[in-house]
């Protein structure tokens, strides 16, 4: 039977044996530069702002006495070294031996990480957090580990689910509306933008809403020196008031016609009119409720036999019996009937009549997502006989391709 000092002392060996990390001391000259590292400066202006960090740091360092982070190195060589984080560490340390003379700093606590050149340079921005960041440099890091992350998914197996942006916004402590803007930027600012923007010329916010235009339009706007978020906002509020090119104003009394509002000459003999008595008055439809109370819908035929329901396709009626035959005839719903536009909101209502009296309708919509792409979304809808109106009508896809399979069965 075991002692309970035995016990005391199994428990203190497990506790113990978690791996640790060993700290190998290297002199600053055997670790190099790593390639990837842009946050040293490429015009003189960074360089300067560069050589003032590196000058906080030195005197932070020598206020402790010793460099209390390791750093991160990959083994490239007999006794060479390239730096994977701590450029900044090293480049103190090497002021404070050459420049003042301080010869004990010149070995520095180090961890050798031995990983593939994509987890490398992973690791690089994921460790850069001195100093602070410019707007640019978060956008040029988000940008190459997302391009890591999706070339490379063997390296990074707990990155692969979920979406890019929920998935950097964890990595990077960052919200995930920032790190959307980011990529928008990245994925669609025209290069001369991006010039301004790593200068600071152009500010992020201006950066997101530029980013939303066409190339031309950004580099006719940069061109002009159209960069702040104000002045953008403002030339996209007058290109919308813009008719669209080709094409003749319309007139207002087409508009007036079309929302259903008075002419001018109306309204002078409306008033006039006495109002009708309560039980003539007809209560008024909108243009959905009458379209989907036409008089035009066909009844199904009268048969014994179980219904099948067919599309009308240009290629003559196909029976939907399989999800996958459901999700094709839904999918090319913009070959059916257009049934009504809405021009103000841009959506479009196609619609497909099926052999039991239903009608299948989708509504077509753009947006905008929160990459600052234009997107198109879909509704669906399930117009049965005894439904008045079409908000009732309002079905999932599963929903429709479960009633499809059904009533095909």
């Amino acid at each position: 039977m075991a002692s309970i000092g035995d016990v005391f002392k199994e428990e203190t060996k497990k506790a113990g044996a978690r791996p640790t990390r060993a700290t190998k001391w290297i002199h600053y000259s055997k670790i190099k530069d790593n390639q990837n590292q842009y946050r040293c400066g490429s015009t003189e202006e960074e360089r300067q702002q560069y050589r003032k960090q590196v000058e906080d740091l030195a005197m932070l360092i020598t206020a402790s006495g010793t460099v209390l982070q390791n750093l991160l190195v990959k083994k490239i060589g007999t006794d060479e070294y390239e730096m994977i984080a701590g450029h900044h560490r090293r480049d103190a340390c090497k002021k404070l031996v050459e420049e003042d003379g301080l010869e004990d700093y010149a070995l520095l606590p180090c961890n050798i990480e031995n990983v593939s050149e994509a987890r490398e340079e992973f690791d690089l921005y994921a460790t850069n957090i001195f100093p602070e960041k410019s707007e640019y440099e978060k956008m040029h890091e988000l940008e190459r580990m997302k391009y890591l992350i999706e070339t490379y998914p063997e390296e990074f197996p707990d990155l692969q689910k979920g979406r890019m942006v929920d998935r950097l916004a964890a990595q990077m402590n960052m919200s995930k509306t920032t790190v959307g803007e980011y990529l928008t930027i990245s994925k669609n600012l025209e290069e001369e933008g991006k010039k301004q923007f790593r200068s600071g010329e152009l500010k992020k916010s201006a950066a997101v809403e530029l980013a939303s235009l066409g190339q031309e339009e950004q580099k006719e706007l940069l061109k002009k020196g159209t960069t702040s978020l104000r002045e953008i906002r403002t030339y996209k509020k007058e290109k919308a008031k813009e008719p669209d090119a080709g094409t003749d104003p319309e007139p207002l009394e087409t508009m007036q016609e079309e929302r259903g509002w008075p002419k001018p000459e109306e309204r002078t003999a409306r008033q006039d009119i006495q109002p009708e008595k309560k039980e003539d008055m007809q209560p008024e439809t909108t243009d959905l409720d009458d379209q989907a109370n036409r008089s035009d819908r066909k009844a199904p035929e009268e048969s014994s036999e179980e219904t099948v329901i067919k599309t009308g396709e240009k290629d003559g009626p196909k029976e939907l019996r399989t999800a996958m035959e459901c999700e094709t005839f839904l999918n090319g719903h913009k070959n059916w009937e257009i049934w009504c536009k809405n021009r103000y909101t841009e959506e479009i209502f196609y619609r497909q009549e099926l052999t039991d009296g239903t009608a299948v309708i989708v509504k077509s919509f753009p947006y905008t997502d929160e990459f600052q792409q234009e997107r198109e979304g879909t509704k669906m809808y399930l117009f049965k006989p005894e439904m008045k109106h079409l908000k009732d009508a309002e079905s999932s896809r599963l929903e429709v391709i479960q009633y499809l399979k059904n009533t095909g069965k």
